[in-house]
């Protein structure tokens, strides 16, 4: 009864539930004659296990990915963007974790969906991708914030089609300071705060000594240093590539892109 209790504000809106049921329909059963619903109620009778056992299913298609890699502040997430608004099919997976991935990624404190949730939301995008088509996506790391890319899908990632983008070192300092300043100080000068083991207490200081006078230019150059040292960078190197793409016209890059793959 508690478990059912716990539940009772879902029935207070109209809106079609489901719920997963390890058993043979007890929780049906218990729900109907308590609550007497007048909404749709759907019962997924293999538990949230089964569930996740059927999306890890549909991350292992065959899809044709393509996928974009780049230093930090080429382009990549605007270009997923753009690709979009050209109906392209774009997997956008900063944006379903509600997280950038790097120390600063979530500089407004969004909340991020429990792993189940990212699992699932994630897999009902991944159905419904046309295999004929390209499916193009950012290279990312295993995890975005709190919540972790399944390797089946990575795996097909790296599997699929490699594009490198490239941007001046300026352009990319520019891109940053369009994307992160003023948003969130104090989260920036706490990520250089946890960072000061790697970079340097000197360079720490510097860093947020130069962020309370609202230099920008100056963090986020520092804070390029770092980044283009990450191992997962030095990786990236040794990786070939089908296309290297100038970034400095997004437009003319997507434009490039649909081009190449579709």
């Amino acid at each position: 009864m508690v478990r059912i209790q716990s539940i009772q504000n879902k029935f207070l809106s109209n809106k079609p539930i489901l719920l997963f049921d390890e058993g043979k329909g007890f929780i049906a059963q218990a729900i109907w004659q308590h609550y007497q619903p007048t909404q749709q109620v759907f019962i997924y009778r293999n538990g949230i296990t089964g569930l996740l056992q059927e999306a890890e299913e549909v991350f292992k298609r065959k899809l044709k990915y393509v996928t974009l890699y780049g230093k930090t502040g080429v382009g990549k997430s605007a270009l997923l963007e753009f690709l979009r608004s050209k109906n392209q099919q774009v997997l956008h997976l900063e944006e379903l974790a509600n997280h950038k991935g790097s120390t600063f990624g979530n500089l407004e404190h969004k909340t991020q969906l429990s792993q189940e949730s990212f699992i699932l939301q994630l897999a009902e995008q991944v159905a419904h991708f046309d295999p004929n088509r390209p499916v193009f996506v950012e290279s990312e790391k295993y995890s975005l914030g709190k919540n972790l890319i399944p390797l089946s899908l990575l795996e097909n990632f790296s599997n699929g089609k490699r594009v490198q983008l490239s941007l001046y070192r300026k352009n990319r300092i520019e891109r940053l300071i369009k994307d992160y300043a003023g948003i969130n100080d104090k989260e920036i000068e706490a990520g250089i705060e946890k960072l000061k083991f790697r970079i340097g207490s000197k360079k720490a200081e510097d860093l947020k000594r130069q962020l309370s006078r609202k230099n920008y230019e100056f963090v986020m150059e520092g804070l390029l240093d770092y980044f283009d040292k990450s191992d997962s960078y030095q990786k990236n190197e040794t990786l070939s590539f089908d296309l290297i793409q100038n970034a400095e016209d997004l437009e003319k890059a997507g434009l490039d892109l649909i081009e190449r793959f579709s």
